[in-house]
């Protein structure tokens, strides 16, 4: 029978249990202050403003914040279905087609098509409802008819259009001076301009 050696496990529990000491003590630098910063939210396609201590990790504006090139299909959560395709016409000289788009498919009720191009063919069918958030999300303004907080993406280009600053709740926003939260639907909340 061979001998165990206690030297090496004694010195792996010392490495963890100084580990542990170390990582739940916060660094004496730690800040209690919040800043806000962005993450990509892949259910709407967005940065979200989300409120963070000042010594976490974050992208600092939404500016920053990268979105994939690969979206762009429904928004919201659960949003998109495939839609039952349309009869084939079987006159046409087109042959079968593979890429369907919003001409070839029926969507139940609730839904319409969308989430695609006629040349992307991913084309299906999206909850209206989240359609509505969506342009609430977009819009420059808020619910009660005030200004939204926002700023203007792609500034110098011909594709210059507002960015409204979103967070999932009030809880996420810092809103600047002049500015108040407000739950705009049930997935996300804007800094709106008090009278």
């Amino acid at each position: 029978m061979r001998a165990m050696n206690w030297n090496g496990h004694l010195f792996f529990l010392i490495i963890c249990i100084l580990g542990v000491t170390l990582c739940e003590s916060k660094p004496s630098n730690a800040s209690t202050e919040y800043v806000q910063t962005y993450e990509f939210n892949y259910e709407w396609f967005k940065c979200f403003a989300v409120k963070t201590l000042k010594s976490d990790f974050g992208y600092p504006d939404e500016e920053s914040c990268p979105i994939p090139q690969d979206g762009g299909g429904c928004a919201g959560p659960d949003s998109y279905i495939k839609g039952e395709r349309k009869p084939l016409k079987l006159e046409s000289s087109e042959g079968v087609k593979v890429w369907l788009t919003c001409e070839d498919i029926i969507c139940p009720e609730g839904y319409e098509c969308g989430g695609g191009t006629p040349f992307s063919g991913v084309s299906g069918c999206c909850l209206i409802e989240n359609r509505m958030f969506a342009e609430e999300m977009h819009s420059d303004n808020c619910p009660n008819g005030s200004k939204a907080s926002g700023y203007i993406r792609n500034e110098r280009t011909e594709w210059a259009f507002f960015e409204a600053k979103i967070g999932r709740t009030c809880d996420d926003l810092i809103c600047e001076k002049g500015y108040s939260c407000q739950q705009v639907n049930k997935f996300m909340a804007k800094c709106c301009k008090t009278a």
